[in-house]
């Protein structure tokens, strides 16, 4: 592949999803998400990934620096500020499911919103965990994201962030804010998907690599199921 092409230089936010444990993945990077996944709307300034690997090192007497870096643990999160204030992205700032979780309007005494939806905090140890996507695509009519690039897929998500509502006068928004660490989801093997984008025989879902048909299949072996994301895109 030859370097300095301009056209790989990616922008635009993006669109956030989200799903309860155990929905479908995307088979591609383009096209519709499967059945279950949710837009969660716009945001105060897009989403990050950040994937931070923990290591310790592997010393000698006879050398002043270490003779080997071993991989001691991995944290992964995804970051947004929702910009909706509805009731639905309260659920999911309070750990409390996705819009299938919301209370009947006749809990609690004063319901909180036009609609009469009723959210509360859940119980500790009666958290929910979620699914979370990511489409390069934007959602019909926003600003860029025109590009079908990437597609990112958090199998079991936690917000471990504080969640501060802000209000104040004129052109500030008030935001819930979340930062969603990711967990082990299990030891199940998957493969990356073939040439045509599409997930090997062997496979129940895909993670990692490449999409594109244009592409070569991926020569990386099947990885784990894994705790926290897959991405398919172009190599």
């Amino acid at each position: 592949m030859d370097a300095f092409d301009g056209s790989r230089v990616k922008v635009a936010p993006g669109t956030l999803y989200i799903a309860p444990l155990g929905t479908a993945e995307p088979s591609s990077i383009s096209g519709a998400w499967p059945a279950g996944w949710s837009q969660l709307g716009y945001t105060d300034t897009g989403s990050q990934f950040d994937f931070t690997p923990q290591t310790d090192t592997i010393t000698v007497e006879e050398e002043y620096f270490p003779v080997r870096y071993v991989t001691t643990g991995m944290t992964a999160s995804l970051t947004f500020a929702m910009a909706e204030q509805t009731a639905n992205n309260l659920l999911i700032a309070l750990n409390a499911g996705t819009s299938a979780d919301r209370a009947a309007d006749t809990t609690g005494g004063s319901p909180d919103i036009t609609d009469g939806s009723w959210v509360e905090p859940p119980a500790i140890n009666t958290e929910k965990r979620v699914m979370l996507g990511w489409d390069a695509l934007n959602s019909a009519g926003s600003a860029g994201g025109a590009d079908a690039f990437a597609r990112l897929v958090a199998r079991q998500c936690f917000q471990t962030g504080t969640v501060s509502l802000l209000a104040r006068k004129g052109n500030n928004k008030r935001l819930y804010t979340c930062t969603f660490a990711r967990a082990q989801t299990g030891g199940t093997s998957r493969s990356p998907p073939n040439s045509t984008g599409s997930a090997p025989a062997s496979s129940t879902a895909t993670t990692c690599c490449k999409a594109n048909a244009s592409r070569p299949p991926c020569s990386s072996p099947p990885i784990s199921s894994g705790p926290w994301v897959g991405w398919r895109r172009p190599a």
